[in-house]
């Protein structure tokens, strides 16, 4: 454990906050009941998590060694907000790839 106080100082340190997602970080196959589906890679595993007798939103993400995991970990906390705010990254995505092979690969 890493004493965030004596390391940072006290403003590092808050009372109290909100917990509103919890980022899993998992070997590929290594969760029973992860899907072996592509698109897991694409949007993460979305689930809830119980935490204090509260439902805390879960994203399991599949990561390999030797991948940034903080880079990882900031685009599905970014994605988490996106969603929230009713825009869902992952389906502009796939609206646009699909768009681009129905057209042969053309720009407009």
């Amino acid at each position: 454990m890493l004493n965030i106080r004596q390391m940072f100082g006290d403003t590092a340190v808050k009372r109290n906050k909100y917990l509103r997602l919890i980022v899993h970080l998992s070997r590929p196959g290594s969760e029973p009941q992860q899907h072996e589906d592509g698109m897991v890679r694409l949007t993460g595993d979305l689930g809830v998590r119980r935490v204090l007798d509260l439902d805390v939103p879960m994203i399991t993400l599949p990561v390999m060694p030797g991948r940034n995991l903080a880079v990882l970990t900031e685009a599905a906390t970014r994605t988490h907000i996106l969603r929230a705010k009713g825009v869902d990254p992952a389906a502009a995505f796939l609206a646009r790839h699909s768009h681009f092979l129905e057209h042969g690969g053309n720009t407009p």
